[in-house]
């Protein structure tokens, strides 16, 4: 499902040939983890990466989620670390970072990024964001680049382990947002809400750990360009 961007609003992703940089972060009481890989094909800067993953990881946390950062990004000299050349294990979640594609879409309708969802087993497979589309919307708000980008990826992340392309009217699931939103950066407006917090836990304790015990292997190794 897509997000969409109204009057002032605004992000798949290639992830071939991909190396990783782990990045932890700690909690003071987290009831559980995720590991997350983000396959970065666009050149963020570490710095904002970094402190985008902050963001993310920090509204996650506010779930009771500890979330384990994986990124990815184009190798250097045809070599890849150890951690991205293998697929992602079934417990993992994936997100793409890539620019969109030129399109006829009127600018202020723009779909900042998607998840695919699984309709069968309701579980997501993996999280497309796409970066200039964040950027374009970070500016028209005069908002922080890193944390716009933040709140999408966390976004995206919702809708995995939710199971569901489903957009409530207010809060980070909503489908629709603003630059006057960012501008007025009202706390609500970029967090789970209390319900979705619950399931978003009792989810991926259920999920998560069925998943890590069975110990499969999802076929999601690389991914083509759009």
């Amino acid at each position: 499902m897509r997000r969409r961007f109204h009057a002032a609003c605004v992000v798949t992703a290639a992830a071939v040939c991909l190396a990783p940089e782990a990045i932890g972060r700690n909690a003071a009481i987290i009831l559980d983890s995720i590991t997350i890989r983000v396959y970065d094909s666009t050149g963020v800067a570490p710095n904002d990466r970094t402190a985008a993953l902050k963001t993310a990881g920090s509204i996650l946390s506010r779930a009771d989620l500890d979330a384990i950062w994986i990124v990815c990004t184009p190798a250097r000299d045809g070599r890849q670390q150890p951690g991205c050349d293998a697929a992602p294990a079934s417990h993992e979640l994936v997100v793409r970072l890539t620019h969109s594609a030129p399109t006829a879409e009127d600018g202020n309708r723009r779909a900042f990024g998607f998840s695919l969802i699984d309709p069968t087993t309701a579980t997501g497979t993996l999280s497309t964001v796409y970066v200039d589309r964040v950027d374009w919307l970070a500016s028209t708000g005069k908002a922080v680049r890193a944390e716009v980008l933040g709140r999408a990826i966390t976004h995206e992340l919702g809708h995995q382990l939710l199971g569901s392309n489903d957009h409530p009217a207010r809060g980070l699931m909503r489908e629709t947002w603003t630059a006057d939103e960012l501008t007025r950066n009202r706390a609500e407006d970029w967090q789970f809400s209390q319900a979705q917090r619950v399931a978003l836990h009792a989810r991926w304790a259920s999920w998560g750990g069925l998943a890590r015990r069975a110990g499969a292997r999802d076929p999601r190794a690389a991914f083509g360009s759009e």
